[in-house]
């Protein structure tokens, strides 16, 4: 008897300190109302007591928030992950993860603000070329996922897509300088041919220039995809031959053009390969008398 008369005790302080609206009980426990929901409390210690107020029914928790925590926001709260809650913004389409007992909309929102900017940043650097619904960054030190149209899914750490451009590897091994084994390889899909390409590119801010490359590609398109779109993209001359041959040409025309060529102000794979647009004669008749 000793010790229902404690558990009524502390039942009695319960109810006085936390101002509960009982509405049924027994000899160990009560049942309370609060905030539109029902809660099963042990009449036993403090900590037994908190427990029972935390211990809510997933789905009315989440109801509990998006009703009253998350009102006129863009917030919901989706999904419940051990002490975490899953937070969806509506406008961003963004998720973020916040302690489940302490929810504050100041801390998710600064997180999705987080995840817009670190996500602008990337497409900033990186352009158009890929998709990004698979994006999903907090701070720089997260890897993410991003998709090439060419290669499909590539995981990058955002530092290294911010700062150091890095996006497909698989494009990078095309577009940052095929080994000679590597053009060759993959030309033997296409019974050994290479293709040297010479392409104008145009934008309102550089005018005219010209890019020069090698592509193992039947279609040179899937090659120049990469260019950003600020540039249109005219196709000049498109020279084929055998993969070693194709390899070699290239090679001696950067070689004998690199002290006047240009820099383009965007950057893209293959920037280097760039030439004034003045000089087409000159690479072309070079082209010719190696081809002969």
């Amino acid at each position: 008897m000793k010790k229902l008369i404690q558990y009524t005790m502390n039942y009695s302080l319960y109810k006085e300190r936390y101002n509960l609206n009982v509405i049924g009980e027994s000899d160990i426990e009560f049942l309370i109302e609060k905030d539109g929901y029902i809660y099963r409390c042990a009449k036993g210690s403090v900590s037994k007591f908190t427990f029972g107020i935390q211990s809510m029914i997933s789905s009315s928790y989440l109801k509990y928030l998006n009703d009253n925590i998350f009102k006129e926001t863009l917030l919901e709260a989706i999904e419940l992950e051990g002490t975490k809650i899953v937070v969806l913004n509506k406008e961003t389409a963004q998720f973020c993860r916040v302690q489940k007992y302490s929810p504050n909309i100041e801390t998710i929102l600064n997180l999705t603000t987080k995840k817009s900017k670190y996500l602008q940043k990337i497409k900033d650097s990186l352009g158009n070329f890929y998709t990004y619904e698979k994006c999903n960054p907090i701070s720089s030190r997260d890897k993410v996922i991003i998709t090439c149209p060419i290669h499909g899914d590539f995981e990058v750490s955002v530092s290294n897509a911010v700062h150091n451009h890095s996006g497909c590897p698989e494009c990078a091994l095309e577009y940052k300088g095929y080994s000679r084994h590597i053009f060759k390889k993959q030309c033997s899909k296409n019974n050994g041919i290479g293709k040297l390409y010479i392409v104008k590119l145009k934008s309102e801010i550089e005018g005219e220039f010209l890019k020069v490359g090698i592509t193992s590609h039947k279609n040179i398109n899937t090659r120049l995809i990469q260019i950003p779109r600020i540039y249109s993209i005219e196709v000049i001359d498109v020279f084929e031959g055998d993969a070693s041959k194709i390899y070699n040409l290239e090679k001696l025309i950067h070689k004998q053009f690199r002290p006047i060529r240009k820099m383009p102000l965007v950057y893209f794979n293959g920037r280097t390969e760039c030439y004034p647009a003045e000089i087409y004669e000159n690479i072309s008749e070079f082209i010719g008398n190696k081809l002969k």
